[in-house]
């Protein structure tokens, strides 16, 4: 319950200031919990933003886990429902991961979820050219991580299958 009191007045300053502003006084205070509390659970604010990244991109990874498609269907299919569950959980924390993903944050967060990004992109993909897959992961990637931090500023107003279509399309299609 300190961790969830404690990653909430993390969330609510980073909505007011950068990180690099919070303190562990300001988080405290709003937290109504002691420095020394504090300090059980992480060493400083950067430190806990990089703790509660994990622990919410371990969450998306294990939501991804546990709702992937069947195997063996089609692939084209199987990265849509993946992106489609991916994109479900983000909607689901906007708050968090406008936060996260927001421009002024650290790069960690974005990189993890890239990756989790790409392992949804890949599913069902079976090919002997890995490395062009590589960078063509890249270079999707990211167009679709602007794609979901421009739908997550517009407060998610499109439909997450039209997003899920919108992203399998670009992957598709950018046979690079």
């Amino acid at each position: 319950m300190t961790k969830i009191l404690l990653n909430d007045a993390l969330m609510k300053q980073l909505e007011e200031k950068p990180l690099s502003r919070v303190t562990v006084k300001s988080i405290c205070e709003y937290a109504d919990i002691n420095r020394s509390t504090y300090y059980t659970y992480y060493d400083d604010p950067f430190d806990q933003f990089e703790r509660f990244g994990s622990e919410e991109l371990e969450r998306l990874r294990s939501y991804i886990l546990d709702n992937r498609a069947k195997p063996g269907g089609d692939p084209e299919e199987m990265r849509k429902h993946s992106m489609e569950t991916l994109l479900s959980f983000v909607e689901t924390n906007r708050r968090l991961f406008n936060i996260f993903l927001g421009e002024s944050r650290l790069m960690s967060f974005k990189r993890e979820f890239t990756v989790i990004m790409g392992e949804c992109m890949l599913t069902g993909i079976s090919t002997n050219n890995r490395k062009k897959d590589a960078y063509r992961f890249i270079f999707v990637s990211s167009g679709c991580l602007g794609v979901i931090q421009h739908w997550l500023s517009m407060n998610c107003d499109a439909p997450i299958h039209d997003i899920a279509d919108s992203i399998n399309a670009f992957w598709s299609e950018g046979n690079v």
